[in-house]
């Protein structure tokens, strides 16, 4: 699933349940944790070669606009 589809979700979630807008950020870095997993088996490269926790704000998650820089 696209990120923008995702996005949308979470933004849909939010709205419905208002009382879960203080929470995100612990979702946030729970939802790190796994996809840091996910992409080090999909991508056969150890988990320690990914940032220890999540590099960007719950801001930037949410963000529609907000794409990561990558080092080239």
């Amino acid at each position: 699933m696209a990120l923008d589809d995702q996005r949308d979700r979470i933004a849909r979630r939010l709205d419905k349940s208002p009382g879960l807008k203080p929470g995100p950020a612990g979702l946030v870095a729970e939802a790190y944790c796994d996809a840091v997993g996910l992409a080090a088996r999909e991508a056969a490269i150890r988990r320690d070669c990914f940032p220890s926790v999540c590099p960007y704000t719950q801001e930037q998650t949410l963000d529609e606009e907000f794409l990561p820089e990558y080092a080239d």
